[in-house]
């Protein structure tokens, strides 16, 4: 829960036919609202919130645990945003505010490195691509937007998967053993999971060809203004040219890089 209580909604007063028709689409859409002030919350604190009885407010959150639009942490015993109710503002966010503060820093960087610098986010169990800066070199890597990859071979999926609570990320990951792309591709459960600890430690992220065999990647998370990692920018290229431009230098650029797109979107 953040440390400022939001002001508690009360449904507007509304005539006839349109109370007939949208009533419980408003009360859900007031539950989804409720949710988006809170980092998690108590089917009470919701139900208070939204000024309706425990047991509504109860059907309403399960039909939108249903639809992913809302998750309950059985942890906590407490509801939070779920990622459809993300994905469904994605059309918007992504191709303004987030894309509009990361493509400065992401052209900047590209010159930089003369490499690709990708922008990516989670989404059910995948990665989506939703922007990239063209590197300068010969052979520069290409990610089509709106293409998808598996989380657990890519640098921006374990950047994006890192800082979610452990149920979260399981949720994210495929059957065992994992789709091998090459020999470097990590293919099981645990051995991910220690892998993303690291990543967690570190603040940044690898693909060192478990994706494509010569193509490496450093990664490192963006964040929003309460801290939660919300994208992953990358910088991919031919192994040899990562690897000579050497690690600490590149994740020394991502790590500033990503700091500072996180500073203009809470800007």
């Amino acid at each position: 829960m953040t440390n400022q209580q939001p002001a508690r909604r009360r449904g507007r007063q509304r005539t006839g036919a349109a109370v007939s028709m949208v009533r419980s689409l408003c009360r859900g859409l007031d539950v989804l609202d409720a949710l988006a002030q809170f980092k998690e919350a108590a089917l009470s604190e919701v139900s208070r919130e939204v000024d309706l009885p425990p047991s509504t407010a109860y059907r309403i959150l399960e039909t939108l645990c249903s639809r992913g639009y809302a998750h309950f942490n059985a942890g906590s015993g407490k509801y939070r945003l779920g990622i459809r109710a993300f994905e469904t503002g994605y059309a918007f966010v992504s191709q303004t505010h987030l894309k509009e503060a990361a493509d400065p820093v992401m052209q900047a960087l590209a010159a930089k490195t003369g490499e690709s610098v990708n922008l990516a986010v989670l989404d059910r169990g995948e990665v989506v691509y939703i922007h990239q800066a063209e590197g300068r070199g010969m052979m520069r890597i290409f990610t089509r937007m709106g293409a998808r990859a598996p989380v657990h071979c890519t640098g921006v999926g374990k950047c994006l998967l890192a800082w979610l609570p452990e149920e979260e990320i399981l949720q994210h990951l495929p059957a065992e053993p994992f789709a091998r792309f090459t020999p470097y591709t990590i293919t099981a459960k645990d051995a991910f999971l220690k892998t993303l600890a690291k990543v967690k430690r570190q603040g940044f992220a690898t693909d060192d060809e478990e994706r494509e065999e010569g193509v490496s990647c450093v990664t490192a998370p963006i964040r929003d203004p309460r801290g939660g990692v919300i994208a992953a920018l990358s910088v991919s290229g031919p192994t040899t040219r990562i690897r000579r431009r050497g690690l600490p230098v590149l994740r020394s650029w991502l790590k500033s890089a990503g700091q500072d797109i996180s500073k203009a979107l809470a800007g």
